[in-house]
């Protein structure tokens, strides 16, 4: 299954969307190999660092884009 993000992306978790803090936002900094389903990325935040989050566990993003509308 092809990655859906880009490398470079802004996305946020899907679970932070609808949290009263969904301004966290992650950029997309490598794919996982593709031998995992759903497929898989490692992402970066100024705030929480690093870790990995798999495919229907994100949302795009963008910088100016407001969570509440």
């Amino acid at each position: 299954m092809p990655h859906k993000f880009r490398l470079g992306q802004l996305v946020r978790l899907r679970s932070q969307a609808a949290a009263r803090n969904a301004n966290r936002i992650y950029e997309i900094v490598s794919l996982l190999p593709d031998d995992a389903e759903p497929p898989g990325y490692r992402i970066r935040s100024t705030e929480a660092g690093t870790c990995d989050a798999r495919e229907p566990e994100l949302v795009p993003a963008s910088r100016t884009s407001n969570p509440a509308s």
